[in-house]
């Protein structure tokens, strides 16, 4: 019976592992059809990118500048291709974005990416005619030094002298222009990272209206309302296209697919793997074991994402969905990820089983620390969704701070009930050695800092330092959890 048992276990494994890689290959098959359609149209197109405000067109380096990855022995070649006039052009952009206070952030950072280019590009010319420039020097050397003042020497050689320098300073030209180009551009990128950090410390310490005060609230209330009607009118109006309707008729199969595929992979994805782990850790008592339970888990991240992806694509394959609709569809596959990734996390950390618990506390408020930790990455992924569509909108000052309290007032309970948890393990581990009091006082600092940052956050966000509030809550989280996972590593280390 026992070895009954154990080839019925093993078939109910392979049929699950069955599904997954049958619902995987369906996402992931109409994932790389999306990004083959999404891609066809611009093959063989340039991009030209005009991010000056004055209208200057910015340029990238040719198609033959050498990238990061050239060998160097292209140069010669590399250096007459290099266009200074276009160079010139994206220097004055940049030039005049800098002396424009009006110029935006996007803008800067368009003219940067494309001067990092440049750079790299003027980098690699600046070493063009290097064997050449070897040679010439050599010849000069051979014949011997110059005539000091008063001397002479033979009208052979004097002729022949002049040649070579004449030929060296012409060859010389290519790599100093190059020289002076990458100064230029090496110094417009420190001059956009200057503005780019000064406007960073104004921003933290900029003073919006309070989010808390009621007179703010009606504006926007109406631009959430507004802003999910348009959605709404997008859809409706391409449905009553024909052209929009015939669409979704023809890619009517593979949205049927995606949607069942995306279905499973959310709904069973997690529940298979947690029964996978469970058998492998009931199978084995290897040392190491958790370690390989540790690697399997991380297909909780991956196969419910992958769902999330197909249903995105799904639903960008009805072509119902307009600019605001096509945006929340892009960040669905982001949420997605940070929501699964929250409970992989919290799982790890805040464990089911007793058999291994990197923080030591009763199985109440290890299910609090899961409900935490997963309710955090659902505030960070809708804050993230919140900025994608309204950050360019035009809004009031006083409604994006409205917007924006409501993930910063969450996001600090969360951070301060997590703290108390962190207290509460510190509370009752036991303090044999040094490694371990010197654990539990790292532990205990966490705590007390995700406490006062979870209470000083929300507290600046209501008087209206959003940015600043933004600044502290989000990454405060994001930073504890990692530090939690490096915890997780360091004592399963002790496994392998």
């Amino acid at each position: 019976m026992t070895r009954l048992a154990k080839m019925t276990s093993l078939a109910g494994i392979t049929r699950g592992l069955g599904r997954l890689v049958f619902c995987a290959t369906l996402a992931f098959g109409g994932a790389v059809g999306m990004a083959q359609e999404a891609q066809s149209p611009a093959e063989g197109a340039q991009p030209v990118l005009n991010p000056d405000p004055s209208g200057a067109a910015a340029t990238t380096p040719p198609a033959t500048t050498p990238s990061a990855t050239t060998p160097s022995a292209t140069t010669d070649a590399a250096q007459s291709d290099i266009d200074y006039v276009a160079w010139q052009t994206l220097a004055e952009s940049a030039e005049a974005a800098l002396e424009d206070p009006a110029s935006t952030s996007v803008t800067m950072e368009l003219l940067r990416a494309q001067l990092v280019e440049w750079r790299a590009a003027l980098l690699v010319a600046q070493s063009a005619n290097s064997a050449r420039l070897a040679t010439l020097r050599q010849l000069i050397e051979a014949l011997g030094p110059v005539p000091a003042e008063g001397e002479t020497e033979a009208d052979e050689i004097a002729t022949r002298r002049a040649q070579l320098n004449e030929q060296l300073v012409r060859a010389q030209a290519p790599s100093l222009a190059a020289d002076e180009a990458y100064r230029r551009a090496d110094g417009l990128i420190g001059e956009i990272d200057r503005v780019e950090r000064e406007r960073q410390a104004d921003a933290l310490l900029q003073l919006l209206p309070s989010p808390i005060n009621p007179a703010n609230w009606p504006d926007a209330l109406r631009a959430l309302v507004e802003t999910n009607l348009g959605i709404w009118r997008e859809v409706t109006q391409r449905w009553a296209l024909p052209n929009g309707r015939e669409s979704l008729l023809d890619n009517l199969p593979a949205i049927l697919l995606l949607l069942a595929g995306g279905v499973a992979l959310i709904l069973r994805g997690r529940t298979l793997i947690e029964v996978l782990i469970a058998k492998l850790m009931a199978r084995s008592s290897v040392r190491g074991m958790r370690v390989s339970a540790l690697a399997l888990s991380l297909g909780q991240i991956i196969i419910p994402t992958l769902g999330v992806f197909a249903l995105s694509n799904a639903m960008r394959l009805s072509g119902l969905f307009g600019i605001s609709g096509t945006v929340v569809i892009g960040m669905l596959p982001t949420i997605g990820f940070l929501i699964f990734s929250s409970f992989w996390l919290g799982g790890q950390i805040f464990p089911k089983s007793d058999a291994f618990l990197p923080l030591k506390l009763s199985s109440e408020r290890r299910a609090e620390g899961r409900l935490l930790t997963v309710l955090y990455g659902a505030v960070f992924g809708v804050d993230w969704l919140r900025s994608s569509l309204f950050d360019t909108q035009d809004l009031t000052e006083a409604s994006r701070a409205v917007l924006a309290f409501p993930a910063l007032l969450l996001g600090g309970i969360l951070l301060v009930r997590l703290g108390g948890l962190l207290r509460l393990h510190v509370a009752s581990e036991n303090l044999a050695d040094d490694a371990a009091r010197f654990r539990v006082a790292m532990i205990a600092l966490l705590g007390r800092a995700a406490v006062i940052i979870g209470i000083v956050g929300p507290v600046l966000a209501a008087v209206g330092y959003i940015s600043a509030a933004s600044a502290m809550i989000l990454p405060a989280a994001t930073s504890l959890g990692m530090i939690g996972l490096l915890f997780v590593l360091q004592v399963l280390v002790t496994d392998v």
